[in-house]
This record gives structure tokens, sequence and C-alpha cells, in this order.
């Protein structure tokens, strides 16, 4: 392997040279991972002075941990636009050109596989930011392996930061680094740390890496230590199946049909509510308004069946009445623009700003008291990440509290609605981003979330599995997404819960698991 360790780019993304000064080497015996070797390799040149610490500790054996420090030491302020580390080219095996499989933390609006064979001319960039207006965040690590050995590179910190985590693939071999842009003036005496990032070598593929990192994460304090209830284990139904237009008749035609398959769940999906950003009920599915929610709630209860609710934070569309009491609430890039989210046609809420926070507070109590929940579904690829918010109303010391608050919002949804039903399933469907690491802690199902393909369904789960916790449930999505439409062995054979949207009769509209002449499945 071919490797520069740390490089650091100033004004004009001028790349800065070393001489080497001192290495020192000591033990440390009482850090949060235990006993450590570490060493510590002083470089200067003429304006800057680095040290690159590099640590091993006993308790990952197989992983270096590397942080570096830079200080001015001119007389004149600089301009620090990045740093790189772990700058590699692992070389390809000279029998085989074509030995590399890959993993991949970010998101893309493609949805591209997370695991995949590397082959030359594969790039990705693995940028941990905002990759399209609504599509960002992911888990900061990139791993390639082959049957001999893997290696791995991210960075340890608790929450998501702007990095890249390039690939590109020759036939020579695949390069990988850890870029952080930073672009900030550096005073003169004046020092600055990046981030702690690591290198892992590891036997076998990367849901070794991927457990190992998750390790370190807890160690740190990120913690994945809720027991899911165990309705949270029980194949769901969803409404998505009739679309935004359904109708509460549909539903109620269609429940004998999910009593009879051994369904538990059956969730209100999308449509029930006039605009995103709003809980006002539609007039036509709930001409009496709360009652009438009320009474659809009780109807579930009373045939057996818990109840879950579509529900998507933090998008407000331009008609709703929140756009138009709270303007002030919206998230504003650097110009002044709103953020735009695709899928829904509505803007972001800013998830830092007090206000806002108070509202799905709000949003929480109506649902799982007033209306009687007994889930969540939350959904959105816009709840990954969230890019920088400019708004001057909002007073923030750095428009990055957006993009920490979005896993912050996360957790302070599944606090509350756990304060107030002990036992709530908290449903998370990023819309096919790639899981964020730092917001898993903070709900008891993850999904497959729009899987493009069965491999998808049977990779995310095996991913989501070794990042999260040891019991983990995993949905497999809409079995009528999966290839076919009717791949119950990639669900069912990953251990994954069974979702559903069919549509009673079969048939009545679009695809659905009964079909005539067919033998039903048994979905309890």
């Amino acid at each position: 392997t071919s490797n520069t360790e740390s490089e650091i780019l100033i004004a004009n993304n001028e790349k800065q040279n070393f001489s080497l000064k001192a290495i020192n080497r000591y033990n440390v015996g009482n850090s949060i991972f235990g006993n450590s070797e570490v060493i510590e390799v002083w470089r200067e040149n003429h304006i800057l002075k680095q040290i690159i610490t590099y640590i091993k500790y006993k308790k990952y054996p197989n992983v270096i941990f590397v942080k570096a420090s830079y200080k001015n030491i001119s007389f004149l302020p600089i301009v620090i636009n990045s740093y790189i580390h772990h700058n590699y080219t692992v070389p390809t095996n000279k029998q085989n050109r074509m030995p590399f499989w890959g993993y991949f933390g970010a998101s893309y609006d493609s949805r591209p596989d997370w695991i995949q064979p590397l082959k030359v001319g594969f790039a990705q960039g693995n940028y941990m930011g905002m990759n399209s207006s609504d599509y960002g965040g992911g888990t900061p690590v990139i791993d390639i392996w082959n049957n001999e050995f893997g290696v791995a590179i991210g960075h340890t910190g608790l929450k998501q930061y702007e990095v890249f985590l390039p690939i590109n693939v020759s036939e020579y071999g695949a390069h990988m680094s850890i870029q952080h842009d930073v672009d900030f003036v550096l005073e003169s005496q004046e020092q600055f740390e990046s981030l702690e990032t690591f290198i892992m070598v590891h036997p076998g593929d990367c849901f070794t890496a991927l457990r190992t990192y998750r390790n370190i994460l807890e160690d740190k304090g990120l913690k994945f230590n809720y027991v899911p209830p165990e309705d949270a284990y029980k194949t769901m139904w969803h409404s998505w199946g009739y679309e935004r237009d359904f109708s509460i008749k549909q539903i109620y035609e269609t429940l004998p049909k999910i009593k009879e398959l051994g369904i538990r769940w059956v969730c209100l999906d999308d449509g029930y509510q006039i605009e995103e950003g709003d809980l006002e009920l539609s007039k036509e599915k709930f001409p009496n308004g709360d009652k009438d929610m009320k009474e659809f709630v009780q109807t579930l209860h009373d045939n057996g069946l818990k109840a879950q609710l579509w529900w998507i934070p933090l998008a407000v569309d331009p008609k709703s009445k929140v756009y138009e009491k709270h303007p002030d609430w919206l998230l504003l890039n650097k110009y002044g623009e709103k953020q735009y989210i695709n899928w829904w046609d509505s803007y972001y809420l800013c998830p830092a700003y007090k206000p806002v926070q108070e509202d799905i507070k709000r949003q929480l109590y109506k649902i799982l008291v007033e209306w009687d929940f007994d889930g969540l579904k939350i959904d959105g690829q816009h709840l990954n990440s969230a890019p920088k918010c400019f708004n001057p109303v909002h007073n923030h010391k750095d428009p990055s509290e957006s993009i920490e608050w979005m896993s912050l919002i996360i957790k302070m949804i599944y606090e509350v609605a756990r304060e107030i039903k002990k036992d709530v399933v908290v449903f998370y469907c990023p819309c096919g981003a790639t899981y964020s690491i730092f917001t898993m802690p903070y709900y008891n199902i993850a999904v497959a979330s729009d899987p493009l393909s069965s491999w998808q369904v049977r990779s995310k789960g095996r991913v989501i599995r070794a990042l999260g916790w040891n019991n983990v449930v995993y949905h497999g999505d809409h079995v009528e997404l999966t290839d076919n439409y009717l791949d119950f062995a990639s669900i069912v054979g990953i251990g994954a819960v069974i979702d559903t949207k069919f549509t009673w009769p079969p048939g009545s509209m679009g695809e659905s698991i009964l079909r005539p002449g067919e033998k039903e499945p048994f979905l309890l």
C-alpha cells in the first residue's frame, strides 16, 4: 500500500511540504479504550508546525487512530482550505486485476447499492454533506475488501461532519482518502486539530469493519442499548397500496383480510393530511376532523390491530398553514434561499430552531395522545442530514448547527414519544438514503427504505445489523417492491420482518401479493 498519511492545503489549495523534526513514542494506560501505544511525528516548514499522532489500542489491535494538529508559527494569518488523511492506493492482485468489493456510506438521490463490486473506472466522492437538495449524510466509513484482506477508513466523531471519503479504481488499484474542507483563517500562533480518523485492516467483508466501528462509537458514548417492544417484530400493512387517494372505506374493507393473514399493524400512510407540515386532516377522508380520526384508530384497536401513522417532520408545503404563519421557521441557505425537498414539493424546516422543536413535540402529543396511535412511521430522505442554515432570525452560533441537530431532532422525537408511550414503535425510513449511524440509536425499527432490488433488501439488512444494535428490528419494506414483486425469500431469509401494501380485492390497485388462483401467503 502506498500512502501519504496527512496533508494540508492552504490558500488556493496549495499543498504544504514538511521536514521531519522528531518522533516520540510512549504508552498511555488510562484512555477510554484502555492501554495504548502512541507515536507522535513532528514536522515543520516555514509557516506551520505539524504533529501527527498515531494511536494503537490493545482493545482494537487492527485499528490505527490518527489525529493531526497544526500551529501557525508565522507572523501572518493563514487561510486553511482543507486537510487530507489516509491518502492510500491499495494495489490489485497481479493474478486478478479485479479483486475488490466496496461499501460506501454516502447518500445520493440515485440510491445506489451500498455494497458493490469495484470495477476499473469506478469513482464516487462519498461526500457526507448534501449531494443534492435533499439527499445527504450517511455513515462516514468506506471499506474495500477481497478474499485476502480488507481496508476501512473513516472518522470517529460523534456527529455528522461534511467530509469526503472518495474512492477511485484504476487497473493498478483502489485509491481512497478522507478530506475535510474547513476553510477558515488560522491566526498567528493559533493551533487547530483535525478530526480523529482511523484505518482498519481486517479479514472478511465489510461487516467485520462496520461492527468494529460501531463498537468504537459505543465506547465513545453513542449507545445502542434499547430493547425494542415485542410488537416491533410484527408484520405491517400499509395503506400506501391505495396511494394518497385512498378512502377510509377501502381500508375498512381490507381489514378482514389483514386479520385473516395474521398481520398485527395497520399504517395509515401519506394522504390523510391536507398539506405537509400541518396535521390538519383531509376534509374528504375525515369530514369531522379529529373525531373521525379517533374513531378510525378505535376501530383498528377493536379489531385487535395496532395503529401506526405516517409522519414527515421538518418538511413544510408552501400551501400549508405552518408556512403561512411561520415563514421564519424555514431553513435558508447562504444565499437566503429556501431549501427544497423534491418528493413532497416542500421546504426544510430548521431542526436547530427552538419553535420548530416545540411544534414537533406538539404534533407528537396530538398523534400519540389525542388520536391514540401506537406507533410512528417517520419518512423522508431529508431527515438523514440537513444543509447549513443561514436564517438570520435563528441566531445560530454556527450554520452547521442544523446538521448537528438533524440527529438530535430524531433523538428528541424518540425520547418524547417513549415518555408518552413506553412501548411506542418508531419506524424510520430515510427513503433510499444510506442510514446515518448518528440517528440509529433513536428508533426501534429500521427498514430497507424504498429498495430498488432484492439485493438492496439483503445487503441493507446486513449493513444495518452490523452498524446497529444486536437485536435490531429490520423490516424488508413492502414485499411488492422486491424483484418480481414477491421476493419473500430475501426478506425472510435474512430474518427481516415482512411489510406489505396489498390491496383488496386482488388487482384493485396495481400489484398485490394476493393474486387470484395463487396460494395466499401466511404472514403471521
